[in-house]
């Protein structure tokens, strides 16, 4: 089933079955997806604004140029999306236990997220925004950092020595935990 420039507004869709579905140029707001399945599911220039996507089903979706704002999502693998023609931007979000790894995310913006307990491991974020995002607990691993900003970022642990961060972009004070691996004193 699919559908083009849909508005769906303060709708209840959780532990619904989304499965294999496609939504072009649609708006969800307000909106709950709490443990729906969205299996091999495609959403083409959509937008999600103040939803929760808690616990939802990815496997095989397709995120192409989706933006969310102002969305809560817990415990996303958004690694087992489909990765052809992945486009995400997230602003404003709450995003916990979230597993990103193994995905190429270059220029993707989280501006002013909280991004809490979430996985970054062996990405490619060349380019990517974590400006004003709180990141606490969250894993970055041989990733691709270079030129990725995180002004005005909080609670960060990157190690310099197990991620690429030519010309990334920090704040002080902030910028001193990438200092933390190597056991220094700091006066």
């Amino acid at each position: 089933m699919d559908s083009e420039d849909l508005e769906l507004i303060n709708t209840d869709y959780s532990k619904q079955d989304w499965k294999e579905r496609a939504f072009t140029n649609c708006v969800f707001d307000s909106c709950d997806f709490t443990q729906s399945d969205w299996r091999a599911c495609q959403f083409c220039d959509c937008i999600f604004k103040n939803c929760n996507l808690s616990n939802i089903n990815l496997l095989g979706c397709r995120l192409q140029n989706v933006c969310f704002q102002a969305c809560k999502i817990v415990g996303g693998d958004f690694f087992k999306c489909d990765q052809t023609f992945l486009g995400l931007q997230f602003a404003e979000c709450v995003l916990l236990s979230c597993n990103f790894s193994g995905m190429k995310l270059r220029r993707v913006s989280f501006g002013a997220s909280r991004i809490r307990d979430c996985f970054f491991v062996e990405n490619e974020l060349t380019e990517a925004n974590f400006s004003g995002c709180d990141l606490l607990g969250t894993t970055f691993h041989a990733c691709n950092l270079s030129k990725a900003s995180f002004l005005q970022a909080l609670n960060y642990s990157i190690s310099p020595s197990g991620n690429k961060i030519q010309k990334a972009r920090f704040s002080s004070p902030e910028v001193l935990a990438l200092l933390s691996d190597f056991d220094v004193i700091i006066e």
